[in-house]
């Protein structure tokens, strides 16, 4: 249904239908409040209607080059080690994205009594669509890029035993992993300090030379380590280690999206001058005409985009890196068994994920106010041609950009961001002996980052540009406490065991064997929603956050009131939220996992075994409850409530003969 879809059948207009570079249905979306809108990529909406469309192609075609040489060479009580990778990736990249458009509606424009205000109960979603009154949009065409990327990577290593008792391991490895580089120059960057020449205002996008890198090349790759293993006595060894790693890549995806702007560009939503009425859509405006202001089709190597949202990368982008320690005991408490005690920890340096570069300071808050959304007169009406900075009149609020003459700079993967791990570990392993096998790991631990990469489809980084520490907090994939107990038991029955090797009862009972895994492990952090009311563009990445009055935990939750819901409370219009990015004393309901299994071998003479095996998974059947989504949305009826859960009994059955 989506491929080849023609837009004019749903009334658009016949020049929307030829901008389409790709021909398939356009994503319609209606939720209580639009979120991720712009060239936001993650995005997380209290859906009122179920999204339409969304489906296109994804094309990646690619290839990789790769040679290594490694040495090893022993020398007295030296074990050196060294070599060399070096790797050659190519990529023919195409995602079709919203090539025939993305059309967001919300509760915006059908809100009141007062339509200067925002409110929680009022408007409706699919009342604005019915009114064909979208409150954001985009349409993107996306090029085929030709990306390539290089890997140079050496290491020297030498396993010393300085003693008897004591071992060093020593080594450093270098890494050079190169910036993407686009055969045919598609693709650019955003310089802060060069001239824009249209409207004489510092910033603009420029394009990379064809074969050329999207940001400049960072040789800072070492990586030293270090290790020691040192036997206190017959029974007790004590380690302890530390090394830097770099990241492969900065997590880009292989889509132009995720390479900026350049020969892919988004054309955001104009439906006319803004209204003077704030939370009105401008007079005339209409769905069947989305993109009145026109719509921009760049000239590689002249385009800059200019009164556009761009996507871009700036020059000066680091990998991030890794700085790993750990230090443990290891006690034998028997022949077959050992107890370990120990601590690891880790330091995350240029974090990465999105961030908006033209956003408002919230300084601007206590100045301005409400009339941040006033209309003014537009400095760039008859210099920028297309997009909504060519209409007479402008909200405030957009001259007041660090970078007036655009709208949205997304700066994708920014390695802004930070993040720390430490953490507890205990564990008790018994080898295999007697027919038995057992292994407990108990971890205790705490993840803070500064960034949301993870779960920006619930809440992205809110005022990421003017102070990363606005977003630090618990990470969403916190998890305090974690056991795993895994066995594996052979019944002492049947050929090769201790009892009943024949007969009757030997082929019914014998030859069985019992393991499992289990996992107990505590609740991921929730995260409070809400719409944002700063009146800031670009505050918030996804969703906003709301005002936190006190602490949410309650003595006896339930499913129906998981926390006390009176402690949050949307922003009042035109303030900074109170909230952190996660709750710090919220969590989800405790997952655990009985996953066991039992196997029986029936031998059949020297040479053939037939093995019957029963796989359960949740064997007890414990759902796996959670809390997100409306649940954690102040705007919605089911907030506090515990509504999505999952995780159902699976019983495998199979048999296997091995010859």
């Amino acid at each position: 249904m989506s491929e080849g879809f023609d837009l004019t059948s749903l009334g658009f207009p016949q020049s929307l239908q030829n901008a389409v570079t790709y021909q398939q249905f356009p994503q319609i979306l209606v939720q209580q409040y639009a979120t991720g809108t712009g060239l936001a990529v993650a995005t997380f909406g209290a859906d009122e209607v179920t999204g339409l469309g969304g489906a296109g192609k994804n094309l990646l075609p690619q290839d990789t080059w790769h040679g290594q040489y490694h040495v090893t060479w022993l020398r007295g009580r030296h074990n050196f080690k060294m070599g060399v990778d070096l790797q050659r990736l190519k990529m023919a990249a195409f995602n079709s994205r919203n090539s025939a458009g993305q059309f967001n509606f919300d509760r915006t424009y059908t809100q009141g009594p007062d339509p200067s205000q925002t409110a929680i109960n009022s408007g409706h979603g699919f009342a604005s669509f019915l009114l064909g009154a979208p409150i954001a949009g985009s349409i993107d065409t996306t090029p085929r890029m030709m990306l390539f990327q290089r890997y140079n990577a050496g290491y020297f290593q030498d396993d010393w035993r300085v003693t008897n008792r004591l071992t060093l391991n020593l080594g450093l490895r270098y890494e050079y992993t190169s910036p993407y580089g686009e055969k045919f120059g598609q693709i650019g960057y955003f310089d802060p300090k060069e001239i824009e020449p249209t409207t004489g205002l510092p910033g603009v996008f420029k394009w990379i030379e064809p074969g050329g890198y999207h940001n400049d090349p960072n040789y800072n790759g070492w990586g030293p380590r270090v290790g020691l293993a040192f036997q206190l006595d017959s029974k007790t060894v004590i380690r302890s280690a530390g090394a830097i790693f770099n990241a492969a890549n900065n997590g880009l995806n292989a889509a132009a999206s995720d390479f900026g702007t350049g020969l892919f560009t988004s054309n955001s939503l104009s439906l006319g001058p803004p209204n003077p009425i704030p939370f009105t859509p401008p007079v005339g405006g209409s769905w069947s005409n989305p993109f009145a202001a026109g719509l921009v089709f760049p000239v590689k190597g002249v385009t800059n985009f200019v009164g556009q949202n761009v996507r871009v990368t700036f020059r000066d982008s680091p990998l991030a890196y890794i700085a790993n320690w750990n230090f443990s005991i290891q006690r034998m408490i028997t022949g077959s068994s050992l107890m370990e005690v120990g601590y690891v920890g880790s330091k995350t340096t240029h974090l990465f994920w999105n961030r908006m570069e033209n956003a408002n300071n919230p300084g601007l808050l206590a100045q301005y106010g409400a009339g941040l959304l006033d209309s003014v007169s537009n400095p760039f009406s008859g210099k920028i041609e297309g997009g909504s900075l060519s209409f007479p009149t402008v909200q405030r609020r957009q001259l007041l950009r660090p970078f007036p003459q655009y709208q949205q700079i997304l700066a994708v993967r920014r390695p802004y961001g930070d993040a720390s791990y430490q953490s507890m570990i205990a564990r008790y392993e018994k080898r295999y002996s007697g027919g038995l096998t057992l292994s407990f790991a108990y971890t205790l631990s705490k993840l803070i980052a500064s960034t949301a990469e993870s779960n920006t489809w619930v809440i992205g980084p809110s005022n990421a540009l003017y102070d990363p520490k606005y977003n630090r907090s618990i990470d969403a994939n916190d998890t305090p406490h974690r056991l795993v107990f895994s066995h594996l038991w052979d019944l002492p029955f049947g050929k090769g065991r201790p009892w009943l090797q024949d007969g009757v009862l030997s082929r019914v009972l014998g030859n069985w064997q019992f393991s499992g895994i289990t996992v107990l492990q505590a609740g991921r952090p929730i995260l409070i929603s809400a719409p944002d009311n700063t009146g800031l563009l670009d505050f918030s990445y996804t969703n906003g956050r709301a005002d936190r009055l006190h602490s949410g935990v309650i003595d006896n939750p339930t499913k129906e009131k998981w926390f006390d819901t009176s402690a949050f409370r949307p922003a009042a219009p035109f303030t900074v939220p109170t909230d952190s990015l996660s709750q710090p004393d919220l969590r989800t309901p405790w997952r655990n996992a009985f996953n066991w299994s039992v196997l029986k071998n029936n031998p059949i003479g020297e040479r053939v075994n037939v093995q019957f095996r029963a796989e359960f998974y949740n064997i007890f059947n414990q759902p796996q409850f959670d809390v997100r989504g409306a649940s954690t949305d102040v705007t919605n009826a089911q907030f506090g409530q515990v509504t999505e859960g999952g995780g159902e009994r699976n019983i495998q059955l199979g048999i296997r003969v091995v010859f």
